[in-house]
């Protein structure tokens, strides 16, 4: 007669099951908070580059007009008034920034000139919002001797100063005016 041998089956216990599944969450959790983390700091990213986008672009149309104007201002330590030549469809641009937001206004030729301007939401350039915030605008002058040793405006340096999710930054940038110079 055959005896039978008894196989010894081999399987997990269930100790060892519960300790593989924990793991195994750790890792998937540690995945996921790797994960948001990335796409907060990815978003966060897509908002300031959107941002620094648009205050460079603010502030190469200001310097457009800075180049061709007949002169510029300093208002008050938040308003510029540039003046473009006479014969333009513009008689006056006011570059202001109030309350956080960063404005444009320009006075159409033949209107009469202003000088406290009214904004509305057509003359909005940059706006704060809760994770943007616009907190400086500095425009200043630097000046020189034309070739006769007349004192003429060589170069303005435009600054805005912007705040995005708590860290701050300036966009800058130079320009040197055309017709404030004598050739």
């Amino acid at each position: 007669m055959k005896t039978r041998q008894k196989r010894k089956t081999q399987a997990f216990t269930l100790l060892e099951v519960m300790l593989a599944v924990s793991i195994l969450a750790i890792l998937l959790a540690s995945v996921g908070m790797a994960t948001h983390g990335a796409i907060g700091s990815y978003n966060e990213n897509v908002r300031i580059a959107q941002i620094t986008q648009a205050a460079r672009a603010v502030l190469t149309r200001m310097a457009q007009e800075i180049r061709t104007a007949d002169s510029v201002e300093n208002i008050t330590s938040s308003r510029v008034a540039i003046f473009p030549p006479a014969g333009g469809s513009v008689n006056q641009i006011f570059y202001e920034l109030s309350g956080g937001t960063f404005y444009r206004k320009a006075t159409p030729a033949g209107s009469p000139s202003i000088t406290e301007p009214t904004y509305d939401a057509a003359d909005v350039l940059l706006a704060s919002d809760a994770v943007v915030t616009v907190t400086g605008f500095a425009l200043t002058k630097r000046s020189g001797l034309d070739w006769q040793g007349v004192t003429c405006t060589k170069s303005m340096k435009v600054v805005i100063q912007l705040q995005v999710a708590g860290k701050g930054f300036a966009v800058t940038t130079t320009v040197c005016p055309r017709r404030n110079q004598l050739y």
